[in-house]
């Protein structure tokens, strides 16, 4: 019911989130090159106006899943893929011999990161922005990069990065010829299809679901909802997914809604203790806008929660539907961090008139006499 009601929102969703096989990943800093291949420009995206502003979002080729192992995404990546260098907040966290290891490994990342693109575009290559890319990475001189005066900020950042051309608007890896080889690639990783048990169609059986980011006290990195790490948790055999049997499209489309859900600046989110909660109605409805401030008026904007509750109460009065009318379904999911799962800690399904009627019902419990100097209505 979860995941069936997420892929739901997924797709009244669907003009505003990535299409399959690419995810909306926040990127501070981009490496601009000239058509050759050479070293232009670096470009904060960054708007300087939060501290934990990560930068532009864009919409790019899905991450690779990560446990242990070597593994790069498509033209995008982390600072040790991309050029190869341990970044210096993490170089100051080693002694010498672990340094050495890491950087070890982190030439190891950067091979891989260019045989990625070498995979997925075998030569020639047509394309003037994936050819600029590859020219640069496999010049291997990244002088100019180290003296840019944004470099210092660059070096300690844990955040990705990526490559546009000069003059053009987006980045390399938006390009259509990497769009058109994405989508191929997803339509051949595999023949074998199976019962998807959220969509009840034939698909390829999603092995690893994409990590959920954004709950509160969880990985940084990202949780999952399903997960299968142990002998005990497997049935007749199976391993991993084919335990619950979700297909990549599904799969691929409620994690996407769920971060959507989760994003830091989602209107549909709420912090309580150490639970993050989301929510969403089946259908645009005025609740989705007003359900946080009813439950957690902003602070900085005290006034937004009172109208949000005079809204509850006079919506007859202003020829709107009342809300307590509105037979809307609607959809509350509650997480809580669990190692490297997440745990649902509620599950609600009601209506928006049920979920008006309480919270009136609310409001009117705590109605007394007060000062004129008080709020109308007291907030959650």
């Amino acid at each position: 019911m979860i995941l069936h009601a997420l892929c739901e929102y997924y797709r009244r969703q669907e003009e505003e989130l990535p299409p399959p096989g690419f995810e909306r990943k926040a990127i501070p800093f981009v490496i601009v090159l000239d058509r050759d291949g050479r070293f232009v420009d670096i470009e904060d995206t960054r708007d300087g106006n939060n501290k934990r502003d990560k930068g532009r979002p864009f919409v790019v080729p899905q991450g690779v899943k990560r446990t242990s192992g070597v593994a790069a995404n498509l033209l995008w990546d982390g600072l040790g893929y991309v050029l190869g260098v341990v970044s210096e907040t993490r170089a100051a966290k080693l002694d010498a011999a672990k340094l050495e290891k890491e950087q070890e490994r982190t030439r190891e990342a950067h091979r891989v990161f260019i045989q990625r693109i070498h995979d997925v575009f075998p030569l020639p290559i047509d394309d003037d922005g994936v050819r600029a890319a590859l020219a640069f990475l496999e010049r291997g001189d990244f002088c100019e990069v180290f003296t840019h005066p944004l470099w210092p900020e660059l070096n300690k950042t844990t955040e990705s990065l990526s490559f546009r051309l000069d003059g053009d608007l987006q980045l390399i890896c938006q390009r259509e010829a990497v769009r058109q080889a994405v989508v191929a690639t997803e339509r051949d990783t595999a023949t074998v299809r199976n019962r998807c048990l959220v969509s009840g169609n034939l698909d390829v059986i999603a092995r690893l679901h994409p990590a959920i980011k954004g709950v509160r006290g969880a990985q940084s990195s990202g949780a999952n909802l399903f997960s299968f790490n142990f002998t005990a948790a497997c049935s007749h055999g199976k391993e991993q997914g084919q335990n619950a049997p979700v297909g990549e499209y599904a799969a691929f489309v409620y994690t996407t809604a769920l971060n959507y859900l989760l994003r830091t600046d989602s209107s549909q989110k709420l912090l309580v203790g150490e639970d993050t909660f989301v929510f969403w109605a089946e259908k645009p409805d005025p609740a989705e806008e007003l359900f946080a401030d009813w439950l957690q008026p902003d602070p900085d904007d005290p006034a937004r929660g009172v109208e949000a509750v005079r809204t509850l109460y006079e919506a007859p009065k202003t020829g709107v539907r009342p809300l307590n009318e509105d037979e809307t379904r609607f959809f509350v999911l509650g997480l809580a961090p669990n190692n490297a799962r997440l745990a649902v800690r509620l599950w609600n399904v009601s209506t928006v008139r049920e979920l008006a009627t309480n919270i009136r019902q609310h409001f009117d419990d705590l109605a007394i006499v007060r000062s004129p100097r008080d709020p109308e209505y007291l907030p959650l």
